[in-house]
């Protein structure tokens, strides 16, 4: 029998919870799948409990602890082993979610929804913060990655929670997760999922958010892979290097000869201190 936990974390979305949980029963209801709705209340002050607590089990935190939190103790309440994850202002479609549980019935560990098109107030200041996040991610994996914190997927409830200490408690729980079960070399598809905009005002803070998402990939990346960002750090530092020492061989200054072997030998121990870690890994 398909059974399915669906998690809604949720804090002050009483303008698109109950439109959210509505739309997963008139798409689950004629199905031959078996599912729950656990909405997580991370400390919501407006209408999100009353709107949500008709047809979804409510688990109310007293205050606000995150996105990633939320995400866990839904986890850690949930009947089934599949579980699926959607965010509460109505950017997903139900209707995409049982397409990524049908492809995790094939022998996935995850299936993520990679969006199609994406909205947020601060597209032009977060463009550039997601570009830099999702380069380092794909360079520490070693392939492209075509959404990296991508708030619908489904997942298995043993693996999740096999890292549950690592992952991270903010915005960063979907990023990390991905990380890691790449990295650890779980099976992790992606299929196209449409993306409409919020209802409801966003709780994203840009930047503290974006400096705690920043951390937790280079954690996370340290942890499970930390030959990467010295490779990446002293490809840099031997590149600058180069550039003085190309300039020292030309004009015979001796400050850019000074530095440009500095940048070498720098170089030169930011990679040993990368095998170094790999070494102290195992």
């Amino acid at each position: 029998m398909k059974e399915v936990s669906i998690v809604i974390p949720a804090y002050n979305e009483e303008e698109g919870i109950e439109a959210v949980i509505n739309d997963i029963y008139s798409e689950f209801e004629g199905t031959r799948i078996v599912f729950e709705v656990i909405v997580i209340d991370d400390g919501s002050t407006d209408q999100t409990v009353k709107k949500a607590e008709n047809k979804a089990r409510v688990i109310s935190h007293p205050y606000n602890l995150g996105y990633g939190a939320s995400l866990k103790k839904g986890i850690a309440a949930a009947k089934y082993e599949a579980i699926a994850i959607i965010d509460a202002d109505g950017t997903y479609a139900a209707a995409d979610l049982i397409k990524l549980f049908n492809r995790i019935e094939d022998g996935y560990d995850m299936v993520v929804g990679a969006r199609k098109e994406v909205y947020h107030p601060f597209l032009i200041l977060t463009h550039p913060a997601r570009f830099i996040f999702r380069f380092l991610c794909e360079f520490a994996l070693g392939r492209r990655i075509p959404d990296i914190n991508s708030g619908l997927r489904v997942f298995k409830k043993s693996v999740a929670e096999k890292f549950r200490t690592t992952i991270g408690q903010g915005y960063s729980f979907t990023t990390s997760l991905t990380l890691i079960l790449f990295i650890e070399g779980y099976f992790v598809d992606y299929l196209p999922v449409s993306y409409k905009k919020r209802k409801g005002t966003s709780k994203v803070r840009f930047i503290r958010d974006s400096l705690r998402a920043g951390q937790i990939i280079i954690e996370t990346i340290l942890r499970y892979n930390p030959i990467k960002p010295f490779i990446l750090i002293s490809t840099f530092t031997f590149l600058v290097s180069f550039l003085f020492l190309s300039i020292y061989a030309f004009s015979t200054d001796s400050v850019m000869g000074q530095a440009g072997f500095m940048g070498f030998y720098t170089g030169i121990i930011l990679m040993a201190i990368g095998f170094m870690s790999i070494a102290l890994k195992k």
